[in-house]
């Protein structure tokens, strides 16, 4: 493949952090590749000691055949160097164990290979979706069930009055789980908890009609009324 420039230096470039931004079928792969091979060709780098990490399996095993096909091809242009020739081939039997995972792989090798220091059974494994759906029903209704059982609590129970539909706490579970997804989904779930609620907070000498929660929930009413109001008038 003919690299441009700019994919000549992502390759060649080191000693920094980079990031590669380009259009599906722009070559990413490619020169993610050529950058594997100048590494273990130029620097004489083990394949062992590099983490690729993708988002699939499929994009997995698709990086680790084109890293082994190069190989291959990089052994043959080789042979007439038997230093050269012997460090290929031994990233040829390296590949086949070389950490080219997903992230979520790469994530549960490291707790596997570091269980002790963690403190957790080294028999653990990953649960399916039907058991952690399962946990997750069960905990929802025994924090309920708490809360209910707390007469004290008045902040649960104006909570409930806000979410609740009828004689129902659907839409309070609903809400809960849609703010846990939300909040795990961030790099620190209980920070952006943190942050949240204190944007609600008022402080001393300021007007509360300036808080901007209030501002951005009186301009999407303004924008439903002038809806409302054009729906009225086409009636």
């Amino acid at each position: 493949m003919n690299f441009t420039d700019e994919q000549k230096k992502v390759i060649d470039i080191r000693g920094t952090n980079v990031l590669v931004s380009a259009a599906a079928g722009s070559g990413k792969t490619a020169v993610i590749v050529e950058r594997v091979i100048t590494r273990i060709c130029g620097d004489k780098n083990d394949i062992s000691e590099m983490l690729i990490v993708t988002f699939t399996k499929a994009a997995a095993e698709e990086m680790k055949g084109r890293i082994r096909e190069a190989l291959d091809e990089r052994a043959e242009d080789f042979k007439s160097d038997p230093e050269m020739s012997e460090h290929l081939l031994k990233q040829l039997s390296l590949i086949y164990d070389a950490p080219i995972m997903t992230i979520d792989g790469f994530c549960l090798d490291v707790i596997r290979n570091n269980f002790n220091v963690l403190d957790i059974d080294p028999s653990f494994r990953v649960a399916d979706e039907g058991e952690l759906k399962m946990l997750r029903g069960m905990i929802m209704e025994e924090l309920m069930e708490r809360n209910y059982e707390d007469s004290n609590n008045e902040a649960f129970y104006r909570f409930l009055e806000r979410f609740s539909v009828k004689r129902s706490d659907r839409d309070v579970t609903d809400a809960i789980e849609q703010l846990y997804d939300f909040a795990v989904s961030r790099p620190d779930p209980e920070g952006f908890l943190r942050g949240v609620t204190r944007i609600y907070d008022t402080k001393e000498g300021e007007d509360f009609e300036d808080n901007p929660v209030l501002k951005e929930a009186e301009e999407i009413t303004k924008r439903k009324l002038k809806a409302c109001g054009r729906s009225i008038k086409k009636a």
